[in-house]
């Protein structure tokens, strides 16, 4: 039944992020914290939505802004050099918590002054705080939201250019869990066949998605977003608090 879940979760994920360019990896991270290890839960996130992500990049490839991901690039490569040298992993309380309030925070920062993903600076500090969001979290969508917020891209641009820069995180926490701080999924939780399922899996959820987001109109984009994101924070706070009581 885990296993079930865990594709279950992937599907209904892919096909709400391939709509929305978020909110589909944090109940995925979510799903697979409540089910898995840290460790397997942050690697096979890694995959799954470095696959979905790099899928849905692709099918939207003519929408990518390229000169959004260059200067992020710096930004990212930045935060897992800091969490290299600090060796940071976090606990399943804290995973909950974070993606809990993530959503809320995002709320309270979209009218921020300067968070625009168009201006440089700005590119490069969303770089280094999305990184850092992934490798503490494991997902960090609500808080790449924010710095779009205030572009003037068109939806397809935005879940476009988001896909990427969310392949290059999703990569880069596999990177740290996998290899960085060497931790080795051995104890029986990931089998090897999930790999590529969860790959599949998020490929076929991706693609229907994607045959939907052409129906959607920008304003149903934008409250679609709102609303999504402070029912997941909510969810995931009241589960990291539980968590805690528990030590």
């Amino acid at each position: 039944m885990t296993f079930v879940a865990i594709l279950s979760g992937v599907v209904v994920t892919s096909f709400i992020s391939a709509i929305l360019g978020m909110a589909g990896g944090i109940i995925l991270m979510g799903i697979y914290a409540w089910l898995l290890p840290v460790s397997a839960a942050m690697i096979l996130h890694g995959v799954t939505q470095a696959a979905a992500n790099g899928y849905r990049a692709f099918l939207l490839r003519e929408h990518i802004r390229y000169e959004i991901l260059r200067t992020y690039v710096y930004g990212a490569l930045s935060a897992l050099v800091f969490f290299s040298v600090l060796q940071i992993s976090p606990s399943k309380a804290v995973i909950f918590i974070l993606i809990g309030l993530f959503p809320i925070a995002a709320l309270f920062l979209r009218n921020a002054p300067y968070l625009d993903i168009q201006r440089p600076g700005t590119t490069f500090v969303s770089g280094v705080v999305v990184t850092a969001a992934q490798l503490l979290a494991g997902a960090s969508g609500p808080v790449l939201d924010v710095f779009y917020v205030k572009s003037t891209l068109a939806k397809e641009s935005v879940i476009a250019t988001k896909a990427v820069t969310q392949t290059l995180g999703h990569v880069l926490k596999i990177l740290y869990y996998g290899f960085i701080l060497n931790i080795v999924v051995d104890d029986g939780s990931l089998p090897v066949w999930l790999f590529p399922a969860v790959i599949l899996f998020s490929m076929a959820g991706t693609r229907a998605g994607r045959a939907v987001l052409d129906h959607v109109s920008e304003g149903q984009f934008q409250v679609a977003s709102r609303v999504v994101v402070v029912l997941l924070g909510a969810v995931y706070l009241i589960k990291g608090f539980e968590e805690l009581a528990l030590f």
